[in-house]
């Protein structure tokens, strides 16, 4: 139901692009190995995988876009952590305990962050959709 939800017409080939995204990260996870190809090549495609995103405009709500941006570049963000986690590892590997509260408070601050601005655009955009106005014209007092 949401992936179709807003989509151009014109982009009914999007659904499967957005399975696409999915399903080629899980499939970087069942054939690459070792962690630091996966989060590497994972990176790269949803890099790619934004840029066509933002090039396409596959939303004719740009609330919906503005969201999936924001959830891709979380993912992103999540994986330069762990990128960085695995690199401190490496480098120190018996001191890396000393990370591991920076590495927590940093991930849930991320995820509590995404999830705040993934829920107040939700909101913008439901009441948009239900309102069948402009995303740009809700202000807070309606949402």
């Amino acid at each position: 139901g949401f992936i179709y939800v807003g989509i151009h017409h014109r982009r009914w080939w999007w659904f499967f692009v957005a399975m696409l995204r999915t399903s080629l990260l899980a499939v970087i996870g069942m054939l690459i190995a070792e962690p630091g190809y996966q989060n590497l090549v994972a990176q790269c495609w949803l890099v790619a995988y934004l840029t066509v995103v933002v090039f396409a405009q596959p939303y004719h709500l740009r609330t919906i876009l503005h969201m999936e941006v924001v959830s891709v570049s979380c993912i992103l963000a999540l994986l330069y952590i762990n990128m960085w986690m695995l690199m401190v590892r490496a480098a120190e590997p018996l001191h890396f305990e000393d990370y591991n509260s920076s590495f927590a408070v940093l991930i849930l601050l991320l995820v509590i962050g995404s999830l705040l601005v993934l829920v107040v655009l939700g909101a913008f955009a439901v009441v948009a959709i239900n309102e069948k106005v402009n995303p740009s014209d809700v202000t807070f007092r309606d949402v």
